[in-house]
C-alpha cells in the first residue's frame, strides 16, 4: 500500500464572528484564519483506492469589548472553544498564546483547530 500526501491552502477568512464554550457565547472577536486540507489517497497495489482529507485552521482572533477568554492566567487561556463565522461555519481551536493589549484594553490570541465542521 502507498500513501500520497498533499497539503494545499483552501481559504483565507477574515470577518467577526463568535466564541463559544460548552455552547455558550463568551466573546465577539475578529478573526483572521488560514484553512488548509491535507488529501491523503491509500492506493493498495491492485485497484483500490481511498481518499481522506483533514481540515486545519491556524490564525488570529482579537477579542472586541474587552473580553478574556477564560483562564486563570489572561496570557494562556486553556482549553478548548469553538469560533462561530459570520457564515455560520465553526471551527474548534485551542489558544497557541495571547497577549493583553492596552488603549483600548484587547486580548490577542494565535490560535489553532481544526476545521472539520467547514
Amino acid at each position: 500500500m502507498t500513501l500520497h500526501r498533499g497539503d494545499k491552502i483552501v481559504e483565507i477568512l477574515k470577518g467577526n464572528g463568535h466564541v463559544h464554550r460548552r455552547g455558550e457565547s463568551i466573546a465577539r472577536v475578529s478573526y483572521n484564519l488560514c484553512v488548509e486540507a491535507e488529501e491523503i489517497t491509500a492506493r493498495s497495489f491492485g485497484k483500490n483506492e481511498a481518499h481522506f482529507s483533514r481540515k486545519s485552521v491556524t490564525g488570529e482572533i482579537s477579542l472586541l469589548d474587552g473580553d478574556t477568554l477564560p483562564g486563570d492566567n489572561p496570557a494562556a487561556p486553556s482549553g478548548s472553544f469553538t469560533l462561530v463565522l459570520e457564515d455560520g461555519r465553526e471551527v474548534d481551536f485551542y489558544v497557541d498564546s495571547c497577549v493583553v493589549k492596552s488603549n483600548p484594553t484587547r486580548q490577542e490570541c494565535s490560535i489553532r483547530g481544526s476545521g472539520n465542521k467547514l
